[in-house]
């Protein structure tokens, strides 16, 4: 059915006709805005939205920006490091050929711990000395240890400083200012040593003292000038310091300082001497003895001696004596090692004799415990005790020298006294040692 024409409408009608019409054209206006707007502003995000996107890209490309600057850097510190390894490498390489050639042509480094095994205090004493050192530092510390002297001598040259012209300075060691070090070794200490024993042995004043008597023998020897003669005498001694260890040396020095009675020196000979005498009696034949007759000449010569040390004897004579047969020639016994040095075997005698005094003093000791001061009587009856086969004049001469007195006083000086520390120091000085053998 057509429409009706629009001029034939009531008025509301047309009204309302309009208004649809304009309805519609709004309508279509708006979804072309619409359309307009989505095809325009399809990607637009709010601006809140907006501004927390951007916050967080602003802060992403801060981010990124310094993961470029630590990647710059690490590729910097990777291109060093590459450069520093090639560098390393080639040294590597330079080294090890440098090795190789040392190993087939240069020295090997010395083991310095091993000098610990044979030095005086053992790898602890070696350690502390030459901790820090280089390698020639550690010849120096080597060769104090072995001279007995501060390193400071060895790495200066120093030369002794004189002790002055006082009279409590010993006669040989008299002079001021500065001595020459001669750095004297065994042949020499040992050349000295032997003249001023046998010096001492031709003088006709035993009573002289020995300083003096060690001064006379250095004028001899050095022309009568006294400068060389006290030359000599500081370099005995120093040599002596190192050398302590000799026996012989030792017994030299101690005497000379008075720390042991020289009748130790001479009572070391005599026993030789009578060993001898007594070795040439029982010889079957000239001068030669079987190992048995040796042992029993020594247990006749000296019977406190333990059977240890008789046998350790009698070994150092197969050992070092002239033997043929199963026969020793006793007399190559008496046969200087060197030039002006004693023998093993008559060393070995010395030792056994010290050591046979010291452990002889300690029971003394032992049998005095507990006492500050002891009386002659009490020391009497102690060594009687301990040694009964004891001669009278060997009892009288000790406790003589023991307590200060007379010899033929000894018997009246019952009551005399003495420290006790002091008596066993002037004991061992003297080496005072068994007669006989110990009662059962």
């Amino acid at each position: 059915m057509p429409l009706p024409s629009f001029s034939i409408l009531p008025k509301p009608a047309q009204n309302i006709f309009f208004l649809r019409r304009r309805a519609r054209e709004d309508l279509r206006t708006a979804n072309l805005r619409i359309n307009t707007m989505l095809a325009d502003y399809g990607d637009v995000v709010p601006r809140r939205d907006f501004e927390v996107l951007e916050a967080s890209c602003k802060s992403l490309e801060a981010e990124l920006e310094a993961q470029r600057t630590d990647h710059f850097t690490l590729i910097q510190e990777h291109d060093t490091l590459q450069a520093t390894y090639k560098e390393l490498s080639s040294e590597r390489d330079q080294l090890a050929d440098e090795l190789a050639q040392l190993k087939r042509s240069a020295t090997p480094r010395p083991e310095w711990s091993r000098c610990g095994r044979y030095l005086k205090g053992g790898a602890e004493r070696w350690a502390e000395a030459s901790a820090g050192c280089s390698s020639e530092k550690m010849v120096d510390v080597l060769l104090a240890e072995i001279a007995g002297v501060d390193v400071s001598e060895i790495q200066q040259g120093a030369s002794f400083q004189a002790k002055g012209l006082g009279a409590e300075v010993p006669r040989h060691l008299r002079a001021e200012g500065t001595i020459r070090n001669k750095r004297y070794g065994k042949k020499e200490a040992c050349k000295l040593i032997s003249g001023f024993w046998k010096h001492r042995l031709a003088a006709t004043d035993t009573t002289q003292p020995l300083d003096e008597c060690l001064f006379d023998y250095l004028m001899s020897v050095s022309g009568s000038e006294e400068a060389l003669a006290v030359e000599e005498g500081y370099n005995l001694l120093d040599a002596c310091s190192r050398l302590d260890h000799e026996p012989h040396v030792s017994l030299f020095r101690e005497v000379l300082c008075e720390e042991l009675d020289e009748s130790v020196f001479h009572s070391w000979l005599t026993a030789q001497t009578h060993l001898f005498e007594a070795l040439g009696q029982q010889a079957e034949e000239e001068s030669v003895v079987s190992e048995a007759v040796l042992a029993e000449v020594l247990r006749a010569q000296c019977p406190a001696k333990p059977p240890e040390h008789v046998n350790a004897l009698v070994a150092s004579a197969v050992q070092h004596a002239s033997v043929q047969d199963g026969k020793i020639n006793f007399l190559t016994l008496s046969t200087q090692a060197a030039e002006d040095q004693p023998g093993p075997f008559a060393l070995l005698l010395l030792e056994q004799s010290r050591r046979e005094s010291r452990e002889f003093v300690a029971e003394i000791a032992n049998s005095l415990t507990g006492r500050s001061d002891v009386t002659l009587a009490e020391v009497q009856a102690v060594i009687e005790s301990l040694d009964p086969s004891t001669p009278q004049v060997q009892m009288a001469s000790a406790l003589s020298r023991a307590f200060g007195i007379p010899a033929g006083q000894v018997g009246a000086a019952g009551d005399a006294s003495s420290p006790l520390t002091a008596l066993l120091s002037r004991l061992q000085s003297m080496c005072v040692h068994r007669s006989g053998p110990r009662p059962m």
